[in-house]
């Protein structure tokens, strides 16, 4: 009978540890991920503002040099631009993901 009362005992403490435990990281978790969605939001509109703002930066740079060059030139101009930035920025990040 002792035996069954310091069991029940036991258990009670353990559950109550347990539920106490899980509490305290389930909210640790919830907070992170909500710091990880908050960062994902924020980055995801920093790159479409920026991906519209070089968009912008492009079509007034091929205008300008419309005036000095011919318009198709002016166009092949700017793309081998972006396409070389564009591949740096490649080559860079796969370097990185190797080391």
């Amino acid at each position: 009978m002792p035996k069954d009362v310091i069991d029940a005992i036991l258990k009670k403490i353990y559950s109550s540890i347990l539920g106490q435990a899980q509490d305290a990281v389930g909210g640790y978790v919830k907070d992170k991920i909500k710091q990880v969605l908050r960062a994902i939001a924020v980055a995801v509109t920093g790159i479409v503002l920026l991906a519209a703002g070089i968009i912008f930066f492009c079509v007034g740079l091929i205008g300008y040099l419309s005036s000095i060059i011919p318009s198709w030139l002016a166009w092949t101009v700017v793309g081998i631009i972006v396409v070389m930035v564009g591949l740096v920025l490649l080559l860079v990040s796969l370097l990185s993901l190797k080391t």
